[in-house]
């Protein structure tokens, strides 16, 4: 069972999500934390529809490029969702809306917006990180900040549930896909975007997608 069409969901090609967050005005530290997870949100999906899983890739990469493009604006989360509805792609914006705070159902499949939400927790700035470590980090941060702490404890406990779900359909941890290049389309598609844009990472070890001259085949 295969995914219906884009259009009929309201999901912009990975080329025009790339145009809406450079319109936005990300900075070089949004473009590379958001294009590094869409990276990983496109590893991670694509070891799980290989193992059975029903997903939509193009959400999953599109949801992944545009999860903060409401950044800076109070709620960012709900911000950007709001953006990404005015713009007539409302799967995009229940990804967006759901990626700081996620709750899977009992018993529920897998989602797009699961999948977006794992990894924007497995990357720090540009680069992958573990969920211990990005979890302590933030704990680190805000440990003068009750309510920050509360929020970050939370999260933790949602990342290692959708981390134990999806590891129950890999048979590994998804950090396992997280720094691999998938030889995915979708990956080599956003390289060669871009490229065209003349974006390039700031960090050497980057989780950003292997230009498609290099890519795995």
């Amino acid at each position: 069972m295969k995914p219906p069409p884009c259009k009929s969901l309201g999901i912009p090609s990975l080329k025009h999500a790339a145009d809406l967050l450079e319109r936005s005005g990300a900075d070089d530290g949004l473009w590379g934390h958001s294009v590094a997870v869409a990276s990983v949100s496109v590893r991670i999906a694509a070891g799980l529809v290989d193992s059975g899983a029903i997903l939509h890739m193009d959400a999953v990469a599109a949801g992944g490029l545009l999860h903060d493009i409401g950044k800076g604006f109070p709620g960012h989360a709900q911000a950007g969702a709001r953006i990404m509805a005015e713009e007539g792609f409302p799967a995009i914006a229940e990804i967006i809306a759901l990626h700081s705070d996620f709750v899977p159902a009992e018993n529920a499949p897998i989602s797009e917006a699961e999948v977006v939400f794992l990894a924007d927790k497995l990357v720090r700035r540009s680069r992958c990180v573990s969920l211990e470590s990005r979890f302590a980090e933030a704990a680190t941060r805000f440990a003068k900040d009750p309510e920050a702490q509360a929020g970050v404890s939370r999260r933790r406990l949602q990342a290692l549930r959708c981390r134990d779900r999806m590891a129950a359909v890999l048979r590994t941890a998804p950090e396992q896909l997280a720094s691999a290049p998938s030889g995915h389309p979708l990956e080599s598609q956003l390289a060669e975007i871009l490229r065209g844009l003349g974006k390039s990472p700031r960090d050497s070890d980057a989780c950003w997608p292997t230009h498609p001259s290099t890519a795995k085949l």
